[in-house]
């Protein structure tokens, strides 16, 4: 008999949790509050000693990160730092470099945490040789948000000051794009104070989708998520442009990665703990964009710290507050070859159809040992643009529908390159998001009983029974505060 899979992807709502009985917090950015590290840059940064490339606070993960570029990250903050900021007695002070340089700034708080307001007084430094302006901008750091010129740079005596409060909770979240503008000349501006307020109550949504192939099934699974909060990696002393002092390598900064953990009661160990084992034919496998459970009971956490680059850990809190579960049923668990019939899906519950449209119908697509492939009097065909792009139709001559291959759970034709069938906006191309192919082997009539619980893990929030005229749906669950 073979092996029959439910197929869920799971959306959970999670909030940060941080000094729980306050809500609210106000810091200031300072020397005394954090401290400036030294990055090694790029190779004709002008490195003046005693600047770095950030500041990180000494308590809370909030981090100043500067660069001469407005090119953000993956995760949008500054992608390629330079040495712009230092510690300047109570306060800071910033330099935009010589010539047409500016100084391009992200103050980052990690996911589940938003500003609410801030504050910068600051005032022309001594050193200044060009008139400033200072911007709060929005991501592309093309447009600005509010703005404040600091007037003639020989003037130092006079405070200029830059403030917004956010006008809804939408408005700030949890990064903040600052730009150092100037003409010509090289620009010092000294911070005299740097206020901010932020929350802790901003919740978000993480969709838990595979990020790897697991076929031979497990007990326990880490599922990496993205925190927004940034791991500078190893500081060590070293000397760059002539100054020695302790330095990060911005080549070598990234995203501080955690995992959920997804495990039935075979994955929990003799502490009471679950994590991975070595485990094989456990009961959580991955069929494309899903994870494959067998009859079981299953649990997700929260993470409760990450590991930052060498070994360092890292606390940290979040609860969630919601799930939801995409279901689909069962395919089995044996690859998918040429001559069998699938449905070629989205990963998300929709089918492609004859006219290439994903949509919520089901419809199943055949193929033949020779790579042809319909549904009904229509055949796949490849067409071309020129030797490398190409785009997928519909045919109703086999003599002119095109020769396929299967790739695990992918379509492609092998033209110049490998061209996968994808979907598009919702239709059938060969760019976009990879289709997922969805054996329908064992189509004869099975049914599942899907529950979810409550947060006291006893009692049914919502529950669906899967079967041949209900084979995908969702169930959710909100008012969760759960770790």
């Amino acid at each position: 008999m073979k092996t029959r899979r439910l197929l869920l992807m799971t959306m959970l709502a999670l909030l940060a949790s941080f000094h729980a009985t306050l809500m609210a917090q106000t810091v200031n950015i300072s020397p005394k509050t954090g401290n400036v590290i030294s990055a090694v840059s790029y190779d004709d940064e002008a490195h003046e000693a005693n600047f770095g490339g950030a500041w990180i606070h000494n308590q809370i993960p909030l981090m100043l990160l500067t660069s001469d570029e407005a090119t953000l990250s993956e995760y949008r903050l500054m992608a390629k730092h330079a040495n712009n900021v230092s510690a300047n007695g109570s306060g800071l002070r910033v330099v935009s470099g010589a010539n047409n340089v500016k100084n391009h700034m992200t103050l980052s708080l990690p996911k589940g945490y938003r500003f609410t307001s801030y504050r910068i007084v600051m005032s022309n430094s001594d050193q200044s040789g060009v008139n400033t302006t200072f911007r709060e901008m929005k991501d592309n750091f093309t447009t600005a948000i509010t703005s404040v010129s600091l007037g003639n740079h020989n003037n130092t005596t006079n405070e200029y000051s830059l403030s917004r409060t956010a006008s809804s909770s939408a408005d700030m979240g949890n990064i903040l794009y600052f730009l150092q503008d100037k003409g010509r000349g090289t620009s010092y501006v000294d911070i005299k104070a740097f206020e901010i307020t932020f929350e802790c109550a901003d919740p978000f949504t993480e969709t838990l989708t595979p990020s790897a192939t697991i076929a031979s099934g497990v007990d326990c699974l880490q599922i990496p998520f993205s925190t927004c909060r940034t791991d500078l990696g190893q500081i060590e002393l070293s000397t760059d442009k002539g100054y020695t002092s302790l330095k990060y390598d911005y080549t070598k900064v990234r995203d501080l990665p955690a995992y959920f953990t997804l495990y039935d009661k075979d994955g929990i160990k003799n502490d009471g703990s679950a994590s991975p084992s070595a485990l094989k034919d456990g009961h959580i496998t991955t069929i494309g964009n899903y994870y494959g459970l067998k009859n079981d009971t299953y649990y997700i956490e929260v993470p409760t710290d990450a590991t930052a680059q060498g070994d360092i850990n890292i606390p940290l809190g979040y609860r969630i507050t919601g799930a939801k579960i995409h279901y689909t049923n069962a395919a089995p668990s044996s690859a998918i070859k040429l001559g069998d019939s699938f449905y070629i899906t989205d990963g998300n519950g929709n089918y492609m159809n004859a006219n290439l449209e994903f949509t919520s119908t089901p419809v199943v697509w055949n193929s033949d040992a020779d790579g042809k492939v319909w549904t009904g009097k229509t055949y796949l065909r490849a067409n071309w643009k020129n030797l490398s792009t190409g785009y997928v139709l519909e045919t109703t001559n086999k003599n002119n529908a095109s020769t396929f291959q299967i790739d695990g759970t992918n379509l492609y034709f092998q033209g110049y390159r490998k061209h996968y069938i994808s979907n598009n906006n919702g239709s059938g191309s060969f760019s976009g998001t990879l289709a997922v192919l969805v054996s329908t082997a064992e189509a004869e009539p099975s049914s599942y009983t899907v529950k979810l619980y409550d947060k006291d893990g006893q009692t049914v929030a919502q529950s669906a029974d899967v079967n041949a005229n209900n084979a995908n749906g969702t169930l959710e669950v909100t008012g969760l505060n759960n770790d």
